[in-house]
């Protein structure tokens, strides 16, 4: 199964103009791949009439857009799951879902069914539901197996394997010999089961990584034995990436993709379902990090192999995934 092109043929992956986050970054990874393996592509920013569409951060993927789509049935149309209403305004382009995210797909969903059915009539622009007489019309790619087996579920027919990879910087291990018994966490993610564990143990060193700038997060990721995730996991998300490819122990709960092997392919103890119920073993495995850091740290490198081999493997899905005739 892929998707057929023609030489003249035109890929646009559209994405929101100078926005700074995982899901944008991987857009700007795909364009970049794309024209550097030939194809025809070209990013679509909204809105089309911004002046600076392209982050400072993503310039160094060297990308190419336009502001105006070429309707027209040999082209493609790439949309993150939380941007379909743009498919509305054309009738001919083939169109595709990338789905970088499944949870925030609903809370998009949640916010669109707000509104109203005549202002979507006028409009013409409509949110995609997996019940739409087109739903097997649309190409469907899957940055996770997490989206891929809820995709599936669905009854959607043509999906297809399209990941992303961890930015460079993060590969060139910068971790420091001498690391900090402190655990890192995410407060925008998870924070009530994690506030379980920093009120039951507050001899353990918290660290929040907030308030930081880029490098300031990398280097305290470097320094650091251990980091917790025990929120969502809407994809497979890049923080936990990061911190790996730093050396850290990572530990996490089992929504979304972190549920998944493929997606977060850690050590099973490493995974709780409940925070609550299982706080004194998570504070166990968290000294046992600090105390055996060296021993235990290399129950982690499938998982750092995985993530060094991402660009080849995006690579190889998009080879496979586009088919020029």
């Amino acid at each position: 199964m892929s998707v057929s092109l023609k030489k003249d043929s035109i890929i646009y992956v559209a994405c929101p103009a100078d926005f700074v986050t995982g899901g944008p970054e991987a857009m700007h990874q795909l364009i970049h791949k794309l024209r550097s393996m030939g194809y025809n592509a070209f990013m679509y920013y909204f809105p089309a009439d911004h002046k600076s569409p392209v982050p400072e951060r993503f310039k160094e993927y060297n990308i190419s857009f336009k502001r105006e789509i070429i309707d027209d049935e040999n082209n493609i149309l790439i949309c993150p799951e939380i941007t379909t209403k743009l498919f509305g305004s054309y009738k001919h382009i083939r169109k595709a879902i990338w789905w970088l995210s499944i949870d925030n797909y609903f809370v998009v969903l949640n916010d669109e069914s707000k509104l109203s059915k005549i202002k979507s009539l006028v409009t013409g622009n409509y949110f995609f539901k997996f019940d739409d007489d087109n739903a097997n019309e649309i190409f469907h790619f899957a940055q996770s197996e997490y989206a891929f087996q809820f995709l599936k579920a669905k009854g959607l027919k043509k999906i297809y394997p399209l990941s992303d990879y961890l930015n460079k910087s993060y590969l060139n291990n910068t971790a420091t010999k001498e690391k900090l018994n402190q655990v890192l966490y995410n407060p925008k993610k998870g924070i009530e089961k994690t506030k379980i564990l920093i009120n039951s143990y507050p001899e353990i060193s918290w660290v929040p990584l907030e308030k930081m700038t880029l490098d300031q997060v990398k280097d305290t990721l470097s320094k650091s034995k251990v980091y917790i995730d025990f929120g969502n996991h809407p994809g497979k998300d890049r923080l936990p990436r990061e911190a790996a490819m730093n050396n850290c122990c990572v530990i996490t709960g089992r929504e979304g993709s972190a549920n998944y092997t493929k997606d977060l392919p850690i050590p099973e103890e490493f995974k709780f379902e409940n925070v609550a119920s299982n706080k004194e073993t998570i504070r166990d495995l968290i000294l046992d990090c600090f105390n055996d850091f060296e021993e235990i740290s290399k129950s982690f490198a499938n998982y750092r192999q995985q993530i060094i081999n991402e660009e080849q493997t995006f690579e190889e899905e998009i080879q496979n995934l586009f088919i020029v005739e």
